[in-house]
């Protein structure tokens, strides 16, 4: 028989975490949270390395968010809208919309999440902001070039040579100058569109990204034109013609943290998930939640 001195203690319960999802203010284990973000952030069938390297940054995001919470959703650390915080998975919708094999595919992404379990990068001691995005440019943005604050370990990094390979890295969008004019001129009346170059970068980033740029003579963040435009990110060139802007586009998204394409090209060339979070959040450290 065994003494009482010798039962095993009980198991703690999990970490859980609220999330506003769907509308609803639900509280998740911090690790189906984590494969949910993980699913709906990263394709399932990306390396094994890549997709543990994102499960331990949606980690790190929910509980960095949790520590600094955001106007919007009081008392949940997260939402579900990408333009807020980030996209989470429902796991039925989810594998329903892959098919049959559905299930086989969510449940790689499970495997990575419970490969990394408990682990989040930290910078002095803290959860990190462990922000990400689809497909970098020539190389990440930092969090001060992207949106004006300094993060030490939020910095430019270069882009791996297979990411720029893709075909999806590079895209185009065509605008009229009618409208583009009169979509600029009702945020800024003083422009003036002449007959010489309307769009001019003013600074553009190591990374690619066009920090300010002048159109119709007056000096804007480049990130005003990519959400004015529907451009993918903020490192883009404009051709004009006659009745059209032709921009050609680098990259997609905000170019900040870990690129989700860029880990996968990382991932390829034989990086581990460690290795891949190293590159990417230079000086945090990988550590205990």
């Amino acid at each position: 028989s065994t003494g009482a001195g010798t039962e095993a203690p009980p198991a703690p319960e999990p970490r859980t975490v609220r999330a506003v999802i769907a509308g609803e203010t639900v509280e998740l284990p911090l690790e189906e949270l984590t494969a949910r973000v993980t699913a709906a952030e990263m394709p399932a069938l990306f390396p094994a390395e890549a997709l543990k390297a994102q499960a331990v940054a949606a980690r790190t995001y929910i509980l960095y968010r949790a520590a600094h919470p955001v106007s919007g959703h009081e008392g949940a650390a997260i939402c579900d809208d990408p333009s807020h915080c980030c996209a989470v998975a429902d796991r039925a919708a989810l594998t329903a919309s892959w098919g049959e094999e559905g299930d086989a595919w969510y449940r790689r992404v499970e495997s990575a999440a419970r490969a990394t379990e408990g682990q989040i990068l930290t910078w002095r001691g803290e959860p990190a902001l462990a922000v990400f995005h689809a497909s970098s440019a020539y190389g990440t943005a930092s969090a001060e070039e992207a949106w004006g604050a300094p993060v030490p370990y939020l910095v430019s990094v270069p882009s791996p040579a297979g990411e720029r390979a893709l075909a999806s890295w590079q895209s185009e969008v065509c605008v009229r100058k009618s409208d583009l004019a009169a979509c600029f001129s009702g945020r800024h009346p003083e422009a003036v569109f002449d007959d010489g170059p309307w769009i001019r970068a003013a600074a553009v980033s190591a990374g690619g990204y066009v920090e300010t740029v002048s159109v119709g003579g007056v000096t804007v963040p480049g990130q005003e034109i990519r959400t004015l435009c529907g451009l993918k990110s903020a490192c883009f060139t404009a051709e004009e013609g006659t009745d059209l802007i032709r921009f050609t586009v680098r990259g997609y998204g905000h170019g900040v943290g870990m690129s989700q394409y860029g880990a996968r090209a990382l991932a390829e060339e034989g990086a581990d998930f460690a290795r891949i979070l190293a590159y990417y959040y230079p000086g945090t450290e990988l550590s205990a939640a």
